[in-house]
């Protein structure tokens, strides 16, 4: 159960059900309206997406009312993921060792790959230039991105070595 509460008052405002257990939360930084010129957050058109891990095998993404706006099927449980810093894009981590890139946009897997094991964090770095796995076999990778286009032409993913 994800609960939303009052920031005043500390009153609970809501109840989001989720099925299993919550491994992960993370908001998007930027608005889904415009890709390429990101609003800030004083701007009435700014908005933003919440994405949620779940144990049931799911990642979750809501929208600015927390309504669930897409449903991210995974082979095992969802352990880690994180929205894009600039792109419409969320990178997810799950049980069975995979991790998918998502345009959650468009509602379509751009790339998907085996890190080895199972993944317990995803993070990009703060210009999404990088993306770092961290797996059950106490090590890391980190995969170079080139992100110069959100489509699918202009996502690429080589992995640098440690």
């Amino acid at each position: 159960m994800l609960r939303l509460f009052k920031s005043e008052t500390f009153d609970q405002i809501e109840e989001i059900p989720i099925d299993g257990r919550i491994w992960g939360i993370d908001f998007s930084r930027h608005t889904a309206a415009s890709n390429s010129n990101p609003k800030s957050e004083g701007d009435p058109s700014y908005s933003y997406q919440m994405a949620v891990a779940s144990g049931s095998d799911v990642a979750i993404i809501f929208d600015a009312a927390f309504l669930p706006c897409l449903h991210v099927p995974r082979p095992r449980t969802v352990r880690g993921l994180v929205f894009h810093p600039r792109l419409p894009i969320l990178a997810i981590g799950d049980g069975s060792g995979y991790v998918a890139i998502v345009d959650y946009d468009q509602e379509e897997t751009l790339k998907e790959f085996n890190a080895g094991s199972r993944i317990n964090t995803v993070a990009f770095s703060p210009t999404g230039d990088f993306l770092c796995i961290g797996t059950d076999e106490c090590l890391f990778a980190l995969y170079e991105t080139n992100v110069s286009s959100p489509c699918k032409s202009g996502i690429f993913f080589s992995v640098v070595s440690f």
